[in-house]
């Protein structure tokens, strides 16, 4: 605080002595509960802090997990995925990394794997790995999060375990009223295979004999030998993700999507 007040007043003085309009320096802290004690009894917080007016404003998150227990027992990466956590969770994340690899850095200023340190957040199920923006890709890509899903979580049938949430925030509405979803980590989450195609800007999706592809700006879906529908809108990149219709999860790949009073969405395979 000592810091930013001392940058701020030099900035007060030179926006005086110039003639301009100063704004006012602001810190932003917002936080999300991912996990209320669902996921195996497992508190999960997101805390994301950011500075407008600063030389360093870029957001930054910190991320807090623990057992409902009376003094708040931290909860590592180690204790969700055993003593093999970083190979599982490093394996993960160059997966998907290796799929989108245009929008990540590569060789040593890229992913060189995770730390006994590293930020995650639990939510339904699934352990989300955080990066800070610039940390393993361009600033355009945000704040990277890379989803694994937990091991042994109860009894949950296959159907039950193969579904992916997507909290407000996650998803979007496009200019034609469309509610934009990012594809590879929902679709990721149920167990499809999807590559990305850097120079013909298109996501591949496969699972079993089911097979699609989604080109960047062209409103054009379908499966297999299917003739391809238009869906009102064309699949966006946003953040270093594809970003396609729910409808084409729906309409298209014949996924079941439920949206709660709380506005989650959550996809899952057709019955």
């Amino acid at each position: 605080m000592a810091k930013w007040e001392k940058e701020a007043a030099e900035t007060a003085a030179s926006a005086q002595k110039n003639g301009y309009t100063m704004r006012p320096y602001q810190l932003t802290i917002t936080y999300e509960l991912t996990s209320d004690g669902t996921d195996g009894d497992l508190f999960s917080l997101k805390v994301i802090t950011a500075g407008m007016g600063m030389n360093n404003g870029d957001p930054r998150v910190d991320t807090y997990n623990f057992r409902n227990e009376a003094e708040a027992q931290r909860v590592t990466l180690e204790d969700l995925f055993g003593r093999d956590y970083k190979a599982i969770v490093d394996q993960a994340v160059k997966t998907a990394i290796a799929a989108d690899q245009e929008n990540y850095f590569q060789h040593e200023d890229g992913f060189q794997g995770i730390d006994a340190g590293q930020a995650f957040y639990v939510s339904g199920g699934t352990a989300y790995i955080v990066f800070q923006k610039y940390s393993i890709a361009p600033g355009a890509a945000g704040m990277p999060e890379f989803a694994v899903k937990l091991l042994g979580q109860g009894q949950a049938t296959e159907e039950q375990a193969a579904a992916a949430v997507m909290k407000p925030g996650v998803y979007y509405k496009d200019n034609n009223g469309k509610i934009m979803v990012p594809a590879a980590q929902v679709l990721r989450q149920l167990h499809f295979d999807v590559k990305w195609n850097g120079k013909s800007k298109t996501a591949e999706i496969s699972k079993g004999a089911v097979w699609s592809a989604v080109t960047l700006n062209k409103d054009a879906y379908s499966v297999g030998k299917m003739a391809p529908r238009p869906l009102g809108s064309a699949p966006e990149m946003k953040g270093g993700h594809v970003y396609v219709p729910l409808a084409f999860l729906t309409d298209i790949l014949h996924l079941q999507a439920k949206q709660d009073k709380h506005g989650d969405i959550t996809v899952t395979a057709a019955q």
